[in-house]
């Protein structure tokens, strides 16, 4: 397994990311949006593999959020951040 540098992330990241209690990532946006993120050993960084794994992100908000909208629009530039660049 590649271990990824938290050091390393926090260099490019423009947030402050740290370790959740699992082990995963964690990082919260100026909205305070926080996002957990984490990866498969058998599903490469970046882009799919012959059997169309890949990068999966998703976000768990009510409909009646009144900040909906802006969650969203806060969670596609993030997912279009980490993407940037990859095939």
């Amino acid at each position: 397994m590649i271990e990824l540098s938290l050091e390393k992330i926090n260099i490019q990241s423009p947030y402050e990311v740290s370790y959740a209690p699992n082990g995963d990532f964690v990082f919260a946006t100026n909205l305070g949006i926080h996002y957990l993120i984490s990866f498969e050993s058998e599903t490469p960084m970046g882009g799919c593999d012959v059997e169309g794994k890949g990068f999966y992100a998703a976000i768990i908000v009510e409909n009646r959020n009144p900040l909906l909208e802006t969650i969203i629009a806060d969670f596609e530039s993030t997912a279009l951040a980490l993407t940037e660049g990859k095939p």
